[in-house]
């Protein structure tokens, strides 16, 4: 695998990780208002959108590796290569 391509992946899943991250920070903000106007408090040490961002990221670049290693493994299937 070339550097050039090695480095295009790697962007790729760093930008699906800041995308899930982004996701995943909005549904912990949805969460903290829901608590907010619920109980009147957070109810958290860590902030809801920050611990949901930090795991969103974490699960988009798992993610991509994921579908890295399956793409891989789906050419030498079919016998073709870059």
């Amino acid at each position: 695998m070339s550097v050039e391509n090695t480095l295009r992946r790697l962007r790729g899943a760093f930008g699906m990780g800041l995308t899930w991250a982004a996701a995943w920070f909005g549904a912990g903000m949805i969460l903290l208002l829901g608590f907010l106007l619920v109980t009147g408090s957070t109810g958290a040490d860590v902030p809801y959108p920050l611990g949901f961002g930090a795991f969103g990221f974490v699960a988009g670049v798992t993610f991509s590796g994921v579908l890295g290693l399956s793409e891989d493994e789906t050419r030498e299937l079919l016998g073709g290569g870059s």
